[in-house]
């Protein structure tokens, strides 16, 4: 028999089973150095397109779209396209992608810990048809202690799976303390595509997820969340005026061109 370098030493030493017998001691989960996160941004307007780890921006003479995704102080990730109506079909398109590590400290190494994920999903179309604007959000998490799984989806074409247009709430999941290999993905998008339809068409999605330890857990206190070097892991704020001012006329927009719509259906 030999001595074991596993995590858990099974053994007080080598020789000396005959008077202590089996005994098993936890190690202690510590933090590890996790990789640097992976982010890409990408904006398409016909032809034309543009690749960028944080932030595109194309603005053509009919159609203009924009991606934008930050990670520090909080991870936020913005899709925006907007298409005027003209004679002629165009395509533009924006995307955000990220993907950054996490894992749990503390206890033991091996712990089943409930986790709790606080995010926002939205997203905005003037269209119900993909075929004309779409807004897409999505957040998908990998754990060791159930795999990858997609938490919540939203869209505004119902092509997602769901009918739902936004998610606000807080998802649950369980990952291991001391694991390496646990990530957050997420990935939003908008689409509009110009048509001889007698208005713009408009679309757009955002995500911003907060990974904490479920404070129900009669063992919260022992554990914490560390993620990849730069990502923030906070609550974001709550917008200033003139954030607000932005959505409301976004919104604002929206409804005059359904009620425009409308009554020229009539």
């Amino acid at each position: 028999m030999r001595c074991s370098n596993s995590v858990t030493i099974r053994y007080l030493g080598c020789g000396l089973l005959g008077l202590a017998g089996l005994t098993s001691i936890a190690i202690p989960a510590r933090a590890d150095v996790l990789p640097p996160p992976s982010t890409l941004t990408h904006c398409t307007v016909s032809s034309s397109f543009l690749d960028d780890p944080t932030a595109c921006s194309i603005l053509a003479m009919f159609d203009e779209t924009f991606a934008n995704l930050t990670l520090f102080p909080f991870v936020s990730l913005t899709a925006q396209t907007t298409s005027a109506a003209t004679l002629f079909i165009h395509g533009a398109a924006a995307v955000a992608d990220a993907t950054y590590s996490f894992q749990v400290t503390g206890g033991n190494v091996g712990d089943t810990v409930p986790l709790l994920i606080s995010t926002t999903l939205e997203t905005l179309s003037t269209e119900s048809d993909s075929a004309h604007s779409s807004g897409f959000a999505e957040l998908n998490i990998n754990t060791s202690a159930v795999g990858f799984r997609t938490l919540a989806v939203v869209c505004t074409d119902g092509s997602c799976g769901t009918s739902a247009t936004s998610f606000i709430g807080t998802l649950s999941t369980f990952a291991r303390s001391g694991a390496i290999g646990d990530f957050i993905n997420l990935h939003v998008q908008s689409a509009a595509s110009g048509t001889n339809r007698p208005f713009n068409e408009f679309a757009s999605a955002f995500a911003d997820p907060f990974i904490y330890i479920d404070p129900a857990f009669p063992n919260a206190a022992l554990y914490s969340i560390v993620v990849s070097p730069g990502v923030g892991n906070a609550v974001a704020p709550v917008p200033e005026p003139g954030v607000l001012y932005l959505i409301g006329t976004a919104l604002g927009a929206l409804v005059l061109l359904r009620r425009r719509r409308a009554h020229m259906d009539r």
